[in-house]
This record gives structure tokens, C-alpha cells and sequence, in this order.
């Protein structure tokens, strides 16, 4: 706890010491902030209960370390904040030589805050403090010194804390982004200064987004206005905003009971070539795990426009009635590379969700339909996609879908009706995105769950020491609701600043309730509703799945072994000789947690005809052991026919206590990790296997033939791979796959390493083989003059 308080005294000594000036400092501010205090950024009427709320707080964090047993550097928060909130304050900071440097200026309202100031300099440690020049001077000797002055400005008191010999004059609220209007808050930013005092990640993000922020908030007659300015956008802004303009045809495509509707314009090529300048690799991943190029097989065909709303006439108005439309440069390009990537797609997902989540190209009133379903799991969404014209529409089901098709054709109300969106559309006829909210029908959903959240701040902020007091509480429902402005937002371009305005309602607490509703529930929001439900489902199904099926073939393997040593007389020489016998499938002997890592057998035997004749129902006989290396529950098989479902260290257990069995089972007393060579056969078997994978997907791409050379399939191949490709014998005479009468056992590949090869099959399985292993498996009939051939 002593600790925590150390912090909190080193934290807020620091705020302070960026809050000074130095003398002679010149540099433009890095950061300004104004604020004109808590009744003029909250002044509306309804708002009462939240002025009455932050009036407390301060009270009420002052209470806690007594009251919660908590450190007492948590105190001292509280004059912080209360200091803050009673008076109107400015804040500059700068880049100085030393550092940044800067000035703290609170403006009186009553009381004067020196003496409080004053007290908590001391408590953190800068002792009484020296008057000099009418500044009252704390910190250590030879150091940065805050000061402390009152001074008089424009026929009022301020109390000044700086670093350095001279108080600067304080910043006046004015702000060029309003013409007419007071504001009540300012923030300007300059990531030039920001990044001259050392604030590396501050140039990034000045080259993103432009190289001064500056944004004001003020209040008109009836509802509070936002302005922003971006100076000098960078090339992320400029590539991406300057493609296009909301028109009135955009307005057209949404219906004007919209609760919610958002408008943008950008390129979404420009935004793609600009992460990978950031990261050239950042798609390569995907465009190898799929075989396609993300961009220009799909991305370069959408358009500029991308539109988002929800509305009572598509389902309501909540989560379930979204709808993305997005504008397409070449419809039948777009649907050619989404055809391609939800076959991919699909097939991934089919393996690993056992059937649950599936992806669908359906043909629906002569339109292709792309559909995302989950049979079995009781998922309420059934994202769909459809092709309109030019137009992608993508919904959070198919009858939303086809009401926001319906719409599209005509015939309906729509949003460019709406006088308000019209007269910002009219204000500004270059503008880049535009965003509208219903706040008025929003807010009347919302009531019930923000008086909920009021109430909880209402009594976290009382005193159980002054438990009679009285909070006001939040306005009733006619009052809240009535007369509630729209919320419009508005993006456009003036020269080399992008400027954004906003309009919202008089009222913090409307606003804060239809944000709370609105803010990230637009089709984004659909999609993580979706995933967090359907994730954690099919990751348990897909694990129970697995257990199930590793759990039934070492059954079956011990119950093969049994059937073999009663038929023969002894025990079978390897698993092999039961696949022969045509007891065992090959498929089988391969585990769905495999292969295993070392590249040894997925399931192991004991070949031991002493268990065969005892029966013993706590020797183990058969272990999956790709589960085991997995560190999952792993099955293991007994001597009486009986398997178990084992946590990894009741495995290392078992083999421990019967040492014989784990020699038997190639998980040895060391428990299987005295492999040498277990990282290099690891490596050769996963590249192995990404060449098995480049040889399928080229057959695919290229009418199912096989590709004549390495040179085919190198676009499929990162550097390692391509290396091990090099080193490896591959095989380019099996024509097609189809031909192909024994893929199991068709060797297209070996790769050599210490003791063992790598042989790659053509239905895309690896084994380990030693060397007479590989010279029988290539004297087989599928695979004879590989030899000569490579």
C-alpha cells in the first residue's frame, strides 16, 4: 500500500512539474486545454442530478481510504479533483530544452484555491515552500521548482502554478472554430512540439492524422455544437477520405425512419496499401493461407461508399434490423473473388466446427446470396450478403436483407427527406461522411437503462457517514424525452484541414443515453455479438468432438489388437499389420489432435502378449499420444479394453509407475522428450506439409492438374518453405489428382533428416519412415520409379 501511495505522490508531483514554464521559453504549446468548469460544460436544466453528482465526488474520494481500508495516496486525489472542478482552469504544455514544460491557471469562482493548492504542494513532498518575487517556490534545491502565484486577469483572480521565473498570462476560451459562440471546453494538439519533447509515437500519429488537432465544444440556444479541425492531413487522411461525396442518392438508399444511419467515403485500396506500407507483410499470411490476393481479388472491387443504418421498418430497430451497404466498381469481379474465399473459408470452418457453422453461395431472384449459418447452435443471426446492382447489402439476416433490397428498388420514404440532414447535406456539398441518429426514439429506449446507471452513480457518490442527504434524481420520462435534437456529424475537406461539426442535444445525460445505445452497435457490433457466442460453443463442441473421436480409436485400436492375437496366435508386429488385416482403417491410426509433434506414431501400442492374456485393468496398453504432446486430455487405452480420459500429469503418473509400457509406448521414462531432433523433423514435417498444400491448391486453381515444376508452386511458398522445397524430391508425374486410385499411399514428396525421412502423401498426410521403411513404401506399385525420376 505504501507503494500506491508513493505513486500517487510521484504521479500527481509530475502533472505539476508539466503544468510550469521556464523562463524565456518560446516554443509554441503542444497541448492547450480550456475548460470553463463543471455549470458551463453541463448547464442544461435536466442535467442537475450530474452537477450535484461531480460536486460530491471530490467529498466522497476523500472518504475512501478511511471508509474502504485503501491506501491513503488515494486522498490525495481528492483536492486534485475538486480543485479542477470548481474552477474554470487552462492547461498549456510545451516542448522546452529540458523537457516538456508548462502552466496550470485556475480561474476564482469564490473561495480562492492558493491555500489549497498550497497545502497539497506540501503534502507531496516541497516542503514549505520560499518566497521570491511575490512566487512562492517548492521543490528540491537544484532542481525544477514549481511556483505558485495568485495574479489578477481581465478584473478577476487566478491562482498560477508554473514551472520557472515567470508566470505566463492565461488563454482565453476563444476558439476560431465558432464564429458566434462561447465554448465551454477547447483541446488543441501539435504533434510537431509533442514529438520535439520526446514523445516519439506523437510524429506517427501526426503523420496519420495531421499535424495539429484542434477541437472546441460550445452550446447554442437549444443543443451543443462540436467543431474539430485536422491541420495538414496526412497521406492516411488524404488517400483514404478524398475519393468521393455523400450525395443525395446515398440518402435515397436509406428509409427515413432510420434510427440510425451513417455515411462514408473513403478507399478502402488506399487504406490497404497504406497498412501494408506500414507492414509489407500484413496480408501475406491470408493470401497464402487462402491462395488468393486479398486486395486484388476482392478488395479493389469495392467502391467508395460504404452506408450503415438500423430501422423500425427492417426489423425493429435494434441490433437485428443493421444493414451494411457498400457501392461496387465491378459487381461480377466481386462476387468471382467472394465465390473463391467463402469456398476456402467454408471448408476451414466445416473441419473445425464439425458441421455448426457453415458458409453458403446460394442463387436467390437472380442475385447471388452469401449466407452464414449455424445449424445446431441457437445462434439469432444468420449474417447475409447479397449482390444489388452495384451494390453489396449485408445484413444480420436474409429477411433484412431483402426489406433493404425492397427499399433500394424505390417506392418508399427515405432519409433525404429528413429537413435536418438535408440542410447539413446543402451546407456542404463535398462532404466525406455523415452520420444521423434518431436520438429522440433512441432516447426513449434508453431511459430505463440510464436511470439504472444514474442511480448507481448516485449512491456510489453518497456518504454512508451523511446518509440522510439528498441527490437529486434524473428527469421523469416526458421531460427526458421531449423535444430531443438529432444527433447529425459531418466530415468535409477546406483546403489542407479536414473540419468536423457536430450536433447533439442540450443534455449530457440525453446525449450520454443514445451514445450508450448507439455507439458500437452498428454492423460491427453485430458481427462481435456474433462471435462471442458462437466461438466459445463451437470451441467446445469442436474439443468434446475430438475427445470423442481419439477416445473411440484407441478403443478400437486395443479392441483390433484382440481380435488379431485370438485369431493368431501372437501378437502383430506393428499397427501396420492390423491395417493389412484390414481390421484397422488407416484413417484410424491418425488422431485429430495429430500429428504428433516428434513425428512418431498419433497412437502407440504395447505389442506385448502378456497383457493381451492378463487383463489387467490398470495397465496401459494404447495412448493417444499426439494428445498427449497436445496437453490435452489425452485417452488412454487399458489392458482390460477400457479407456480412460487423463490430464496430462495423471499420464506422466501411470508411465512412471509402468516403465516397460512407456518404453512400449515411445513416451520412454523421460516421457517421450529425448528426441534430438525433434525441432529440425518438426520443421521438415510442417513444411512438408505446406508443399502438400501448394500442390492441392494449384490443382484446384488450375483445372485439378499437377504442377510440372517447383517453379508452379512457389507463389504459394513463403522463404523456409521454399527452402525446404529446394531440398526436398518431389514428384511432378501424377498428372491429375483425380487419377490418383491410392492417394494414401501415392508418395509425392520426401525430405531427408537425421535418422528418419518426411514423406508427404498425396491426400495430404505425413509420416516418419527410417530407411527400409521408405525403400518398401517406394517399391510399392503407386510409387515405383520415384527413385529414378528424382
Amino acid at each position: 500500500m505504501r507503494t500506491l501511495h508513493r505513486v500517487t505522490v510521484v504521479a500527481l508531483w509530475s502533472i505539476l512539474l508539466l503544468s510550469g514554464r521556464l523562463a524565456g521559453a518560446e516554443a509554441p504549446h503542444a497541448i492547450e486545454i480550456r475548460c470553463a468548469g463543471t455549470a458551463a460544460v453541463l448547464p442544461d436544466a435536466g442535467d442537475a442530478v450530474l452537477r450535484e453528482i461531480v460536486d460530491l465526488l471530490p467529498g466522497r474520494l476523500a472518504e475512501l481510504p478511511e471508509d474502504l481500508d485503501v491506501d491513503p495516496g488515494l486522498a490525495m486525489l481528492a483536492p486534485v479533483m475538486e480543485i479542477l472542478l470548481a474552477h474554470p482552469f487552462d492547461l498549456t504544455i510545451s516542448a522546452g530544452e529540458q523537457g516538456p514544460i508548462g502552466q496550470l491557471t485556475l480561474h476564482t469562482r469564490g473561495r480562492n484555491p492558493e491555500a489549497d493548492v498550497e497545502r497539497l504542494l506540501q503534502q507531496m513532498g516541497g516542503g514549505a515552500g520560499q518566497v521570491r518575487g511575490g512566487v512562492t517556490w517548492f521543490g528540491p534545491e537544484g532542481g525544477p521548482q514549481v511556483g505558485l502565484t495568485t495574479r489578477e486577469w481581465r478584473g478577476a483572480s487566478c491562482t498560477i502554478v508554473t514551472l520557472g521565473q515567470e508566470p505566463r498570462e492565461p488563454l482565453s476560451l476563444e476558439s476560431p472554430l465558432f464564429d458566434r459562440l462561447a465554448p465551454v471546453f477547447t483541446l488543441r494538439v501539435d504533434f510537431d512540439q509533442l514529438a520535439a519533447a520526446g514523445l516519439g509515437p506523437a510524429m506517427a500519429v501526426g503523420d496519420a492524422l495531421g499535424r495539429r488537432i484542434e477541437v472546441a465544444v460550445a452550446y447554442d440556444d437549444d443543443r451543443l455544437r462540436l467543431a474539430a479541425r485536422m491541420e495538414s492531413p496526412g497521406a492516411l487522411m488524404n488517400d483514404v477520405l478524398a475519393s468521393g461525396r455523400v450525395t443525395r442518392s446515398d440518402l435515397a438508399a436509406v428509409p427515413a425512419d432510420a434510427l440510425f444511419a451513417g455515411f462514408s467515403q473513403f478507399d478502402i485500396g488506399a487504406l490497404v496499401a497504406w497498412i501494408e506500407s506500414q507492414d509489407a507483410s500484413v496480408l501475406d499470411e491470408f493470401n497464402h493461407q487462402f491462395g488468393m490476393n486479398l486486395k486484388a481479388d476482392l478488395l479493389d472491387h469495392l467502391g467508395p461508399t460504404m452506408t450503415t443504418y438500423r430501422s423500425e421498418s427492417m426489423g425493429g430497430g435494434g441490433i437485428m434490423s443493421t444493414v451494411l451497404l457498400w457501392s461496387l466498381r465491378d459487381a461480377d469481379a466481386f462476387v468471382e473473388g467472394m465465390t473463391r474465399l467463402c469456398a476456402r473459408v467454408d471448408d476451414a470452418i466445416d473441419m473445425e466446427s464439425a458441421g455448426r457453422v457453415r458458409i453458403h453461395l446460394v442463387e436467390r431472384d437472380n442475385r447471388p446470396w452469401f449466407l452464414i449459418q449455424t445449424p445446431g447452435i441457437p445462434i439469432p443471426l444468420e449474417i447475409s450478403m447479397a449482390v444489388e446492382g452495384d451494390h453489396m447489402v449485408l445484413a444480420a439476416a436474409p429477411w433484412v436483407a431483402d426489406a433493404a433490397i425492397e427499399h433500394m428498388a424505390g417506392g418508399r420514404r427515405s432519409l433525404q427527406t429528413n429537413p435536418s440532414v438535408g440542410a447539413r447535406l446543402r451546407d456542404h456539398e463535398d462532404m466525406l461522411c455523415l452520420t444521423y441518429v434518431d436520438a429522440e426514439a433512441v432516447a426513449r429506449d434508453s431511459y430505463g437503462v440510464m436511470t439504472g446507471l444514474l442511480s448507481a452513480l448516485r449512491n456510489a457518490v453518497r456518504s454512508p457517514m451523511r446518509a440522510h442527504e439528498f441527490v437529486n434524481g434524473p428527469p421523469d420520462w416526458h421531460t427526458f424525452t421531449a423535444d430531443v435534437k438529432p444527433f447529425i456529424f459531418s466530415a468535409h475537406l477546406e483546403g489542407d484541414a479536414l473540419y468536423v461539426e457536430g450536433d447533439l442535444d442540450r443534455s449530457a445525460l440525453v446525449n450520454g443515453a443514445v451514445l450508450m445505445r448507439t455507439v458500437g452497435t452498428d454492423f460491427h457490433g453485430t458481427g462481435a455479438v456474433a462471435a462471442g457466442m458462437v466461438l466459445p460453443a463451437l470451441g467446445r463442441a469442436r474439443t468434446q468432438a475430438k475427445n470423442i473421436k481419439s477416445a473411440t480409436q484407441v478403443r478400437g485400436i486395443v479392441q483390433s489388437v484382440l481380435i488379431y492375437y485370438n485369431d493368431a496366435g501372437q501378437m502383430p508386429e506393428s499397427t501396420g499389420e492390423l491395417v493389412d488385416w484390414q481390421i484397422l482403417t488407416r484413417d484410424m491410426l491418425m488422431s485429430p489432435y495429430g500429428p504428433a509433434p516428434d513425428l512418431g506414431p498419433d497412437y502407440a501400442v504395447v505389442l506385448d502378449s502378456n497383457w493381451a492374456e492378463t487383463f489387467n485393468s490398470r495397465q496401459p496398453v494404447a495412448i493417444d499420444r499426439a494428445a498427449y504432446f497436445a496437453g490435452v486430455l489425452v485417452p488412454v487405452g487399458f489392458a482390460d479394453g477400457h479407456v480412460e480420459m487423463l490430464p496430462v500429469p495423471a499420464v506422466n503418473e501411470l508411465l512412471l509407475v509402468h516403465k516397460d509400457a512407456a518404453v512400449a509406448l515411445d513416451l520412454g521414462p523421460d516421457l517421450g522428450l529425448k528426441h534430438k531432433e525433434l525441432p529440425r523433423q518438426t520443421e521438415a514435417a510442417s513444411g512438408m506439409r505446406q508443399i502438400l498444400m501448394a500442390f492441392m491448391i494449384y490443382g484446384t486453381e488450375h483445372d485439378d492438374a499437377c504442377p510440372a515444376s517447383l517453379d508452379a508452386i512457389v507463389p504459394y511458398l513463403d522463404d523456409e518453405v521454399f527452402s525446404l522445397a529446394q531440398a526436398a524430391r518431389l514428384r511432378w508425374d501424377l498428372r491429375r489428382f483425380s487419377s490418383i486410385h491410392f492417394p494414401a499411399r501415392t508418395v509425392v514428396g520426401v525430405l531427408a533428416t537425421r535418422g528418419k525421412t518426411v514423406v508427404g502423401f498425396a491426400d495430404g498426410h505425413v509420416e516418419m519412415l527410417d530407411r527400409d521403411e521408405l525403400a518398401d513404401l517406394l517399391a510399392e506399385e503407386p510409387n515405383k520409379g520415384f527413385d529414378e525420376e528424382n
